[in-house]
C-alpha cells in the first residue's frame, strides 16, 4: 500500500503532462469522428481544434502555476521536479499559446485544413515538457524523440510544396544524425561510469577523479548533438533551409518551444552532471558561441530573403545565450536566462508581424518586399523598427539589457578579448538592422503588396510584446530577481 501511494504521488508531479496526453487522445478521437464523416459533411475542424488547443494549454498553464509541490526526484530517478524545471515549463506553455493564437488567419489562407496539425503541436509541447523534467539520458532521449518526430512531420506538412518536402527530408536526416551522436556519447558515458542518471553522475564527478578519456569524448559527442539540434554554428547549415521551406506558423513554433526545452536541459547537464568537467565543455561552448556570433553576423549582411535573414539572426542570438552559459558561473546562467526571455519576446513580436502580413496572401519573401512600409502602414513600420532596434541592442529597449548582462558576466570573469571581439561584431550587426529600417522608411521603390486590417489576435500579441520591448526597463528589476532565483535552483 505504501508503494502504491508513493507511486501515485509521482503522477501528481507530472499531472500537467498527463492532462495534455489525455486531451491529445480526446482531440484525435473528436477529429476522426467529425472530420472523416459523410454525415457531418467532412467538416473543417482546424479553427475549432485550435481554440480547444489554446484552452487545453491555458488550463495546463494554470495547473503548472499552482504546482506548489516540493522539489523531488520521481519515478525512480527518471524525472525530476524543481523550481528550475517549473519555470521552463511555464515559459514553454506561454509561448506555445501565443504561437497558436497568432496563426489562425495564416492557417486559413495557407489552406492547412487538417485537424492533425494542432495535435502534432501538442505532441511537440508534451515532448518539450518531458525534456525539461528528464533526469537520465534514456528518458531524455525518448522525450527528445517525441518532440522531434512531431516536428519532422510538421516540417513537411505542405505536401504540395517542394520546398516543404525538401525541408522535412533534410530535417529528418540531420535530426537522425544528431540523435546518433547523442546515443554514441551516452553509450561512452555509460560504458565508463556505469550510470546514465543525472543525480548519480553529479555525485560521481563531485570529487576529483582520474577521468577516462572516454567520458570526455562522450560528453563532447553529447554536447555536439544538442548544438546540432539548437542550430548554432558550425552545425547550422540546415537552419536557413528549414526556416525558408516550412510554413511560417510552424517556423514560429520551431524557433520557440524546442529551443527553450533544449537550452533548459543543456544548462542542467553542464551545471549539475558535469560541472567538474567545466574545462572541456566550457571550451566547446565558447568556441561554438563565438563562431555563431561572428559567422552569423557577416553572413547576415548577404541575405536577401527575410526568412533566411531571421534564421541567421537566431544563430547569432543563440550564440549570445551560449556565451553566457560558457562563463561557468551562476551569474552567467542568470544573464543567459534574461537574454532568452528577451529574445523570445522579440521573436514572437517580429514573427507575429510577418505572419500578419502573410495572412492575406501577401508573398513576403524578400527583404525588399518591405519597401516603403511606412507609407502603407505607419504603425506596423513603427513596431518593426522597435523590434529590429531591440535585436540590435539599442538602448533603452529590451535587447540592450540582454546584451549588457551577457557582457557584464564575461567581464566579471576576465574574458576581455572575447568582450572586445563580440562588441565589435555587435556594432557591425547594427548595419543590417538599420538597412532594413532604411528600406521601410526611405526606399522610394514601391511594392505591389497591400495590407489589410490585422486580426485581433495578432494585434493583441503585437501590442503586448511591443509594450514589453519598449518599457522593459521598468520591469528589469523583477526579471533580474526572477532569473537569479531560477539560476540559484541549480545548486539546491
Amino acid at each position: 500500500m505504501n508503494f502504491y501511494n508513493f507511486f501515485l504521488n509521482d503522477f501528481i508531479y507530472i499531472f500537467s503532462e498527463i492532462y495534455i496526453f489525455i486531451f491529445i487522445n480526446i482531440l484525435l478521437i473528436y477529429g476522426v469522428i467529425y472530420n472523416t464523416s459523410l454525415y457531418y459533411n467532412f467538416i473543417n475542424l482546424v479553427k475549432n481544434i485550435s481554440w480547444l488547443t489554446i484552452l487545453i494549454l491555458i488550463i495546463t498553464l494554470s495547473i503548472t502555476l499552482n504546482n506548489n509541490l516540493s522539489s523531488c526526484i520521481i519515478f525512480n530517478g527518471t524525472l525530476i521536479h524543481t523550481k528550475f524545471t517549473l519555470f521552463f515549463k511555464i515559459f514553454i506553455l506561454i509561448f506555445s499559446i501565443l504561437t497558436i493564437f497568432i496563426s489562425f488567419n495564416y492557417l486559413k489562407n495557407a489552406k492547412i485544413n487538417t485537424f492533425e496539425y494542432n495535435i502534432l503541436l501538442l505532441f511537440v509541447i508534451l515532448g518539450g515538457l518531458f525534456v525539461i523534467s528528464s533526469n537520465d539520458f534514456l528518458s531524455l532521449y525518448l522525450s527528445v524523440e517525441i518532440l522531434s518526430i512531431a516536428l519532422y512531420i510538421l516540417a513537411s506538412y505542405k505536401k504540395n510544396s517542394t520546398l516543404s518536402t525538401e525541408a522535412g527530408l533534410k530535417y529528418i536526416i540531420l535530426g537522425s544524425f544528431s540523435s546518433g551522436l547523442y546515443l554514441f556519447g551516452v553509450s561512452l558515458i555509460y560504458g565508463f561510469t556505469g550510470t546514465i542518471n543525472f543525480t548519480n553522475l553529479n555525485i560521481l564527478f563531485f570529487d576529483d577523479l582520474n577521468l577516462y578519456y572516454g567520458i570526455i569524448l562522450g560528453l563532447i559527442f553529447l554536447l555536439i548533438s544538442f548544438l546540432f539540434k539548437l542550430g548554432v554554428a558550425p552545425y547550422h547549415m540546415w537552419v536557413p533551409d528549414i526556416y525558408e521551406g516550412i510554413p511560417t506558423s510552424i517556423t514560429i513554433f520551431l524557433t520557440t518551444v524546442p529551443k527553450i526545452a533544449l537550452l533548459s536541459i543543456l544548462i542542467r547537464i553542464c551545471y549539475t552532471c558535469f560541472y567538474n568537467l567545466i574545462v572541456y565543455w566550457q571550451t566547446l561552448l565558447l568556441i561554438t558561441s563565438i563562431i555563431s556570433i561572428i559567422l552569423g553576423t557577416f553572413i547576415l549582411i548577404l541575405q536577401k530573403k527575410i526568412k533566411r535573414f531571421l534564421a541567421y539572426s537566431s544563430i547569432v542570438h543563440l550564440g549570445y545565450i551560449l556565451l553566457g552559459l560558457s562563463v561557468g558561473t551562476l551569474e552567467g546562467v542568470q544573464a543567459s536566462l534574461l537574454y532568452l526571455i528577451i529574445y523570445m519576446i522579440n521573436t514572437i513580436n517580429i514573427w507575429s508581424l510577418l505572419i500578419s502580413l502573410e495572412a492575406f496572401n501577401n508573398k513576403i519573401k524578400y527583404i525588399t518586399d518591405l519597401n516603403f512600409l511606412y507609407k502603407k502602414n505607419p504603425l506596423l513600420a513603427f513596431i518593426f523598427t522597435i523590434s529590429l532596434f531591440s535585436l540590435a541592442g539599442i538602448p533603452p529597449l529590451a535587447g540592450f539589457f540582454a546584451k549588457f548582462y551577457i557582457f557584464f558576466s564575461l567581464l566579471e570573469n576576465n574574458f576581455y578579448i572575447i568582450v572586445i571581439t563580440i562588441g565589435l561584431t555587435s556594432v557591425i550587426s547594427s548595419f543590417y538592422y538599420i538597412r532594413i529600417i532604411k528600406l521601410i522608411y526611405f526606399e522610394s521603390k514601391q511594392t505591389n503588396i497591400y495590407y489589410k486590417q490585422i486580426s485581433y489576435n495578432n494585434c493583441f500579441v503585437l501590442i503586448f510584446s511591443t509594450f514589453l520591448i519598449i518599457f522593459f526597463i521598468f520591469f528589469l528589476k523583477n526579471f533580474i530577481t526572477l532569473t537569479t532565483l531560477i539560476s540559484l535552483q541549480l545548486i539546491y
